[in-house]
């Protein structure tokens, strides 16, 4: 029975339920979606990346970093950066992102300080290792970059990087 719901077919024995056809043409309609959606996409190149960024972080020295670190160092602002800002920022909260930067303090990347506008507050900074880190996780990322250019072509990656930064200005 066709009740007008296109791509749904509703099983007359059990009113409003979805046949198990229907459920398998459904699911199989999301999977192949998913695997071609913007957003999917993007969420994965950058879960790919962050994790190649780590294993070349790891093969230099640094193998106490983990992914979920490296999106909170990003986003530390070299003269420093409020937990509150940080968790903004990677869309944390300010306990799970002030857990992050006490793991990479213990591991000696960064340190905290009083901020002198606002006693309450703590600015994260680069202790001189954690600056040392983000060098060398330059160098990690232009190393990925020429592999990447060799795997899809250089032209390729700078219609990806091309299009990344487009879309990047885009106003919310």
């Amino acid at each position: 029975m066709h009740d007008g719901c296109e791509g749904y077919a509703f099983d007359p024995a059990v009113s409003g339920t979805v046949t198990a056809t229907a459920d398998r043409q459904h699911q199989r309609a999301l999977v192949a979606g998913r695997r071609r959606n913007l957003r999917q996409l993007l969420i994965r190149a950058a879960r790919r990346m962050n994790a190649m960024v780590t294993r070349e972080l790891a093969r230099r020295g640094y193998d106490d970093v983990r992914p979920t670190h490296t999106a909170v160092l990003a986003h530390i602002d070299l003269k420093g950066t409020t937990i509150s800002l940080l968790a903004q920022r990677t869309h944390n909260t300010k306990q799970a992102t002030g857990s992050l930067v006490s793991e990479l303090q213990e591991r000696g990347y960064l340190r905290r300080r009083v901020d002198l506008a606002d006693a309450r507050a703590r600015i994260v900074t680069f202790t001189p290792k954690g600056r040392a880190l983000m060098l060398d996780t330059l160098d990690a990322v232009a190393a990925i970059e020429r592999r990447l250019a060799l795997e899809i072509g250089a032209a390729a990656l700078k219609s990806v990087r091309d299009a990344l930064e487009s879309l990047s200005s885009i106003p919310d």
